[in-house]
């Protein structure tokens, strides 16, 4: 495994989100940071994660390549190896969130305005249901804050991301910034997790493998579609992989012995099709559907 020099600066807040060189859009942009001493390469090296929409993304690569006065050779990256399983790679043993802090959000999930949203549209006794399965918790960071955990097939909770939403339409809040984050950033926020914290993310839902009634996994981008889609369509398994480049082999692993199907958004459709195309040459079993194909959610609003 490669372990480079300079990485795109992890999520801590909005203030590690700037403003796009290109698009000219708030909080999209995320610079390339290093990764010894969190200094950024350049206000302009960086990705921009309107992917559709921009598209923006100067690498470290192009930047040494213009500016080839610097020690590109170091810089490009510091080359080491890590132990694998299976062929995927992880650089240290993985970190888990209390068992105790992700029960005791979700069972307080009725506090939570998405929750509201859904309770309003299906009924209380079917969301109680798909907050228990999906880990659905409510967090205190903004009033009426939703938790998706993500707990994978050992039922470790890697992380859980930290969402607004408005009760009544259940659209995400977006102004006057767009609400969103993670618990073990608010916990080493304040104190109650380590530095040294090794995250690896997982598929939202991938928990669901441990009920043994695993169906035909269809993955996602949002959560909320997932959760959503698997009240209308029970018959499959649903996750999310929580955005338009967050699917990878190792986020697969554990469902390399079922049937995968990637439902993306409409114009996210050629991009995951490359994605498929790539699993299927390491031996998933995997489709791809149109946003058209699977009624009734062609024309939710999901």
């Amino acid at each position: 495994m490669e372990s480079y020099l300079f990485t795109l600066q992890k999520y801590a807040g909005i203030g590690s989100r700037h403003t796009c060189p290109a698009c000219g859009k708030l909080r999209v942009f995320v610079r390339y940071v290093n990764t010894e001493n969190g200094e950024p390469l350049g206000d302009h090296v960086g990705r921009c994660n309107r992917e559709l929409e921009c598209g923006y993304h100067y690498k470290p690569v192009d930047h040494f390549k213009e500016n080839p006065s610097g020690n590109y050779a170091k810089a490009k990256v510091q080359r080491h190896k890590s132990k694998t399983q299976n062929g995927f790679a992880f650089a240290k043993p993985l970190n888990a969130i209390s068992n105790d802090l992700v029960n005791l959000s979700v069972a307080s999930a009725k506090a939570n305005h998405f929750t509201q949203f859904l309770t309003n549209r299906f009924g209380s006794f079917v969301v109680s249901e798909v907050a228990k399965r999906f880990c659905i918790g409510t967090s205190k960071h903004w009033h009426g804050a939703t938790v998706f955990w993500q707990v994978d097939s050992k039922n470790k909770a890697r992380t859980g991301k930290v969402m607004l939403y408005n009760p009544e339409n259940g659209k995400r809040v977006k102004k006057p910034y767009d609400h969103v984050t993670w618990v073990h950033s608010i916990l080493r926020k304040n104190g109650l997790m380590p530095e040294t914290f090794q995250l690896e993310q997982c598929l939202f839902g991938e928990n669901q493998i441990n009920s043994g009634k695993v169906k035909e996994v269809v993955i996602v981008e949002s959560e909320k579609t997932a959760i959503i889609a698997s009240i209308y369509l029970p018959e499959y398994t649903w996750m999310a992989c929580g955005g338009l480049s967050m699917l990878s082999l190792n986020r697969l692993e554990p469902l390399n012995r079922l049937p995968i199907i990637l439902y993306p958004d409409l114009k996210a459709l050629s991009k995951w099709q490359a994605k498929a195309n790539e699993f299927c040459a390491n031996g998933f079993r995997v489709t791809v559907l149109s946003r058209l194909a699977l009624s009734p959610l062609s024309f939710l609003p999901l």
